[in-house]
């Protein structure tokens, strides 16, 4: 019962959906990073007074984030040749680093402004990173014929 549950909530009935499911996850994958690379190499040329000295991002940071960034925009590639593995690897890696960031801070409530930024460059690229992982497992189940679960 549990195995028919998981293949209703991943596997769609469509190819057309499936391939517009990777497509569209594949292109937010690649926007976010190119809008998620321009924002941190934006932080190291930012000039220096006191009220930006504590906003400056640490190399630590810094090497994580581009490092995240080349992640995300590797997994994308995957998504976009409808490879499942890597589409859910993608949405996973977003999902749990998304749970990292909120626990340490790096993600901030406070005011509307913070939680339209959380909703629309965190919730909904995960949103649709599931959307593409389903499409990615709905295309390997209609094409492969051969496969079974």
């Amino acid at each position: 019962m549990l195995r028919d549950v998981t293949r209703r909530l991943i596997i769609g009935g469509s190819l057309d959906q499936a391939k517009r499911r990777t497509k569209i996850a594949c292109i937010t994958g690649y926007v976010w990073t190119l809008l998620s690379f321009v924002s941190v190499t934006s932080w190291i040329f930012l000039p220096v007074s006191d009220d930006t000295l504590g906003q400056r991002l640490s190399l630590n940071l810094y090497v994580g984030l581009v490092c995240e960034v080349g992640i995300v925009a590797f997994l994308s590639y995957g998504v976009m040749r409808r490879k499942p593995k890597m589409a859910t690897a993608l949405f996973f890696y977003f999902w749990v680093s998304r749970l990292f960031w909120l626990s340490t801070g790096l993600i901030s409530f406070e005011g509307a402004p913070n939680i339209a930024r959380f909703i629309l460059l965190h919730l909904l690229p995960v949103y649709l990173f599931y959307q593409g992982m389903r499409g990615a497992w709905t295309h390997k189940r209609m094409t492969n014929r051969y496969d079974n679960w």
